[in-house]
């Protein structure tokens, strides 16, 4: 059976009602400010600082399912005709993506391996982008260090969650960044009613399907389907959608958890470097398809940035992005990954079939 996240046990409970409070402090600081995604940013920095000192504890995983359930309801009010018109040209930049993604793992394993000195394990689990989970549950069948993978996979996103608002702020998105609260909310509760309902029942179906990030996903196609048809307008209201911001902020920097200052100082600047030559091949793709498909270049670069599909996909929701364009890029690279990382991993390292 799989140990859950962070158990229940005596004075658990409190933990996680300490790092859910840092995580609402963050955020609100960040929003008061007026920063791009701020719910987000802002309790993920501070959970990540919380982390680090031993004052926060990760998410549990029942909590994580009620914030994903939330944020993917309120991104299916993303979908409109516009969108569905658009859907035959993703399969253009789907496939420039996941051929482009050899070379960005083989570029920064040379790195990591050829010139920081890292064991060749090491620096392959630690170049995949996103599927933390995955790649984690493939590396620990290897000889690979386990906390310099978790540690790089983590500083990656961390990095992306922070920049990317910026970046997106300074060359427009025409979206409604600055609020961290895109789309209009919807005017009663029974509207949020529906939703949350077609939500719940995506979300149930894409969990018994073992999709990827199936209860984020499954609730954002639940409420899509409502959005689409018209029998729904508008997103969850803020006191909903908040708590599900913070919970994400609060998950990505749990990721710290366990670690320390030391550990991050030691591997700080390779995992950033090598997050800037993913970052830089990625982007001179996403240059190219957004000229080529006539498409925003902010989400164009949001879909194909190495970070993680849950992360991903709500940053592209919080910042007005076309949550669904950038979900169906980063599903289907995670999808690539789970039939390559065995036979890739098998192959550079040079393990048996039983690896």
């Amino acid at each position: 059976m799989t140990r859950p996240a962070f158990p229940l046990r005596a004075g658990s409970l409190g933990k996680i009602a300490q790092t859910l409070a840092i995580g609402t402090v963050g955020g609100g600081v960040l929003t008061l400010l007026g920063v791009p995604a701020s719910w987000l940013c802002g309790s993920m920095v501070a959970v990540s600082f919380a982390s680090l000192t031993g004052v926060s504890g990760p998410i549990p995983r029942w909590l994580r399912a009620i914030a994903f359930l939330l944020l993917g309801v309120s991104m299916g009010a993303s979908v409109t005709p516009d969108i569905v018109e658009n859907v035959s040209k993703w399969p253009v930049s789907i496939t420039a993506l996941i051929l482009i993604q050899p070379v960005v793992i083989g570029l920064v394993w040379l790195y990591l391996h050829r010139i920081v000195g890292w064991t060749s394990s090491t620096a392959l689990f630690s170049a995949i982008p996103g599927a933390l989970s995955y790649v984690v549950a493939v590396a620990d069948q290897s000889d690979a260090d386990m906390q310099k993978v978790t540690v790089a996979q983590s500083i990656r996103v961390f990095i992306l969650v922070i920049s990317l608002p910026a970046i997106v702020t300074l060359i427009g998105s025409g979206g409604e960044a600055a609020s961290g609260l895109p789309l209009k909310a919807a005017s009663g509760l029974d509207q949020a009613a529906i939703q949350l309902a077609a939500g719940s029942v995506g979300a149930a179906l894409f969990y018994w399907l073992r999709v990827p990030a199936g209860v984020l996903l499954g609730a954002f196609a639940g409420s899509a389907v409502l959005h689409g048809t018209g029998i729904a307008e508008g997103r969850l209201p803020a006191y909903f959608l908040v708590p599900g911001l913070v919970i994400m902020g609060s998950v990505i920097g749990g990721r710290f958890v366990g670690a320390t200052f030391s550990n991050v100082a030691a591997v700080l600047k390779p995992a950033t470097i090598a997050f800037a030559i993913a970052m830089a091949v990625n982007t001179v793709l996403a240059i190219g398809i957004a000229e080529l498909l006539n498409a925003p270049f902010a989400k164009t670069l949001l879909a194909f940035a190495p970070g993680g599909l849950d992360a991903m996909t709500v940053l592209a929701f919080a910042l007005a992005l076309d949550p669904a364009f950038v979900a169906a890029h980063h599903t289907s690279r995670f999808l690539m990954m789970i039939v390559v990382l065995p036979i890739l991993a098998r192959r550079m390292l040079k393990k048996g079939p039983d690896a």
